[in-house]
């Protein structure tokens, strides 16, 4: 199912998605010391929006690890490139795939 939004700026089409996700920092000092849970809410190719629990800021790096039945099913490093508070304290961010660090190294 397809996802869109007034003012929508993606250039590929997203599409609604519910997992649970695992997030974890890509900065050095703070890997593996801030996990936390996150629901994905819809997904394009070149994208993920993930609803969670704090802000995130943007340009920041992170590692989403996709959980299904309690297995990872996949995972990949994104750029979180816009947030949003909503209710309850709770935010929306959009994060665009990208390249692990350690690869450009």
């Amino acid at each position: 199912m397809e996802a869109t939004a007034a003012g929508e700026t993606r250039q590929n089409r997203r599409y609604t998605v519910r997992c649970e996700a695992r997030v974890e920092p890509l900065d050095e000092r703070s890997i593996g010391k801030d996990v936390f849970d996150a629901v994905v809410m819809d997904m394009s190719r070149t994208g993920v929006m993930l609803r969670v629990d704090r802000p995130l800021p943007q340009g920041s790096l992170w590692r989403i690890r996709f959980i299904d039945r309690n297995h990872v099913i996949g995972m990949t490093p994104i750029m979180v490139r816009y947030t949003r508070d909503l209710e309850a304290g709770d935010h929306l961010v959009g994060g665009q795939f990208t390249i692990e660090p350690y690869i450009l190294a």
